[in-house]
Formats: C-alpha cells, sequence, structure tokens
C-alpha cells in the first residue's frame, strides 16, 4: 500500500533550485557525480517515451507530464538527453559531454542564445523580435540587411542591457595574456554587481565528501537503497576519522549536492520524498532514518541559575547553528553507546576530544538510558 510517512508538523516540501552558477563552479566530473545523488535527478531523468503512444489525448497528456519533468530538472542544472544515475562519470563520451558537464568557459550555441532570449527578454520585446524574425523568413540578403538596421531602431532600451549570464565576444588574435588581463577585470566587475564570491577549490576533497554521503544515506550503484542508512559513528570508524571530521564533510556533501548549505530543514525538504513517500508500497525505512532530526534546536539562552562552568559549557551553552546540527546526530548515538559501559574518555575517542563538555552533560542529564 502506497503512502507517506511525514507528520502533519512537517513543513513544506516545495522544490529548492540549485543556486545560480553552483554546478559550474564544480569540475565536469564532480557536476555528474552531485546531479546523478540529487532527488530530483533520481524522479524525473526518465524521460516518458512518446513514439509508441497513438491516442491523441494520452499523447497530450504525456507531453505535459515531460515538459513538468524538464522544468525539474532544470532546477538543478540539467539539460539534454537523460542519462542512467547507474553510469560512472568514466563511461561518459568525453567527446559528447553535454554543455553543463563542460569546463568553467565554454561556447555557447545558437540553441543557447535563443535560450537566453526566451529567458530574459520582456514579452513586448519578444512580439517585436519575433515580428523581425517572421518578415526575414525566406527573405533575399539584401532584406536580412534591412531587418538587421529594423533591429537598432527597436525602441526597447532592455535589448541593450546585459543578461545574467557573462557572454562576451573575444578576439581570437590576442594574445593570451591579454585576454586573461581583460577576462579577470570582466569577472572582476561582474562579481561585484552582483554580490558573486568565488566558490572554494577543495577538488582534493571532494571525493572524501562523497564516501561520507554514500555510506550515510545508502547510495549503491546509482540509487539510494532504502534501509541502508548508517550511523554517522559507524562511518567514523570505518573510514578512521574524528567524528567531528565526518560530520564536516557529510555537509559539505550535502552542500554539494543541492548547493545549500545543511539544516534538518533543507536535509527535509530535499531528500523527504525521495526518501519517505512510499509510491509502490514497497519502502523498508530503517531505524536510522526514522529518526533523523527534523528541525533545527532553537538555542537556548543560559541562565543566572547555571549550576557550574562545566554546564556552561555543556548541551545548553551550544551558540553556533551549526554545531546544533551536530549534537542532534549524536545524541542519536550517544543513546545507544552510554548503555555500553563506556567511559567519557573512551565515547570522546570515537566523537571526538572537544565533545567531552557534550558527553560530560549529556550523561548528567539524560544518564546511562539509551532510550532517553
Amino acid at each position: 500500500m502506497s503512502g507517506n510517512h511525514f507528520d502533519n508538523s512537517d513543513s513544506a516540501f516545495a522544490p529548492l533550485p540549485r543556486p545560480q552558477f553552483q554546478l559550474r563552479s564544480l569540475p565536469p566530473g564532480m557536476r555528474w557525480e552531485v546531479t546523478r545523488r540529487h532527488p530530483i535527478y533520481q524522479n524525473f531523468w526518465n524521460d516518458a517515451s512518446l513514439t509508441q503512444i497513438t491516442d491523441p489525448q494520452e499523447l497530450s497528456l504525456r507531453q505535459l507530464v515531460n515538459e513538468g519533468r524538464l522544468a525539474m530538472l532544470a532546477m538543478i542544472g540539467f539539460s539534454g538527453d537523460p542519462i542512467s544515475p547507474e553510469t560512472e562519470f568514466t563511461e561518459l563520451d568525453s567527446e559528447t559531454l553535454p554543455s553543463w558537464m563542460s569546463g568553467a568557459i565554454q561556447p555557447i550555441s545558437f540553441r543557447g542564445l535563443t535560450g537566453l532570449l526566451l529567458a530574459y527578454l520582456p514579452e513586448d520585446v519578444i512580439q517585436q523580435i519575433a515580428e523581425l524574425f517572421q518578415s526575414d523568413s525566406g527573405a533575399e540578403e539584401d532584406h536580412r540587411i534591412e531587418s538587421l538596421l529594423r533591429l537598432h531602431e527597436i525602441p526597447a532600451p532592455f535589448l541593450d542591457q546585459y543578461p545574467d549570464e557573462l557572454i562576451l565576444s573575444v578576439s581570437p588574435t590576442a594574445s593570451v595574456r591579454s585576454l586573461t588581463d581583460d577576462m579577470s577585470a570582466v569577472l572582476e566587475s561582474f562579481r561585484r554587481e552582483r554580490n558573486i564570491s568565488a566558490r572554494r577549490n577543495r577538488e582534493d576533497l571532494y571525493s572524501s565528501y562523497l564516501q561520507v554521503w554514500d555510506l550515510r544515506e545508502g547510495w549503491e550503484s546509482g540509487t539510494y537503497v532504502s534501509g541502508r542508512e548508517r550511523r554517522l559513528t559507524d562511518v567514523a570508524a570505518e573510514l578512521q576519522e574524528s567524528l567531528t571530521t565526518i560530520h564536516n564533510w557529510y555537509k559539505r556533501a550535502f552542500e554539494l549536492i543541492t548547493g545549500h548549505r545543511y539544516s534538518p530543514e533543507h536535509w527535509f525538504r530535499v531528500f523527504g520524498p525521495l526518501k519517505f513517500i512510499d509510491f509502490e508500497g514497497v519502502l523498508e525505512l530503517g531505524e536510522i532514518l526514522l529518526r533523523r532530526p527534523r528541525r533545527s534546536p532553537t538555542p537556548r539562552a543560559i541562565t543566572d541559575t547555571a549550576s557550574s562552568s562545566e554546564e556552561r559549557d555543556g548541551i545548553l551553552s551550544q551558540q553556533s547553528t551549526e554545531d546544533d546540527f551536530e549534537v542532534l546526530d549524536m545524541r542519536m548515538d550517544l543513546r545507544e553507546l552510554l548503555a555500553m559501559d563506556l567511559t567519557d574518555e573512551e565515547l570522546a575517542e570515537r566523537f571526538g576530544a572537544d565533545k567531552i563538555n557534550l558527553i560530560r552533560e549529556y550523561r548528567r542529564r539524560f544518564g546511562d538510558r539509551p532510550g532517553s
């Protein structure tokens, strides 16, 4: 029986688009890795074939479905022919990679230029351009020259503005140094006017980020396997890294895949429908998935009645939102580990030495009760 596993308190799960330029800031191979892991791609990559449909009503319905599918994929920067998420990047033909998987600098096709016009031009300007194209259709070369002159006479100031895409005319005879200097100046101005900051390239760690993500989320062979999620403490033990490092890498992986900073609310908005909604009645939800924190904690101020400096260093004094997310995840593991008769120091070896005060505070408040 199909259904979902959300309660009425869950917030809206509207699609969360990638920020502009985020995907293109990544190396080509990583663009594919984060795209195939995105829930929107998992749900919408496979197009509905129209070739065998003869019924006009069904054909019209399928076309609408495909238009919606393409619109969803465009929200995460995908375009072009569908690629199975099981496909490894090394299996793709490097000579025919789609434009969204090309380098940081790429040529733009006439189709791309036409798409920009449709995306940015106001409706009235599009109408005037359409009339110009219509009158020029099938015309002689002299008439096309006349149409070019008419283009400059169209009273539309918007045509003299620049799009939010950085499209440049480059002289192929200029020296590389000259091109580099000019590009740097244009790029700096473009970023400043749009408040865009250059992204730090941590390409050397991207594979580590995704390795942690895959183990945590149950990613196998191009899909998320229900019930295969793992605790971050187990991931840390397998990779022989501190829990703090694993937490940070997991959050960085979420940012790579979605373009947004990690929070429980963001995770449920993006991954909730994929992980919890059961369309076919076959999902087997694991305990780790069901115990995920769904809300960011509300920081509570330290009162004047705090009994000791140790309590001030404890869970209640966590003012950093990013640290709070970590505490939420730690709590699930602490519930089980406190019942294993381990000392605070032994627990700190698993979670990180900097978490010793959090562990002591949790034990003081809840005792050795894994179900607390």
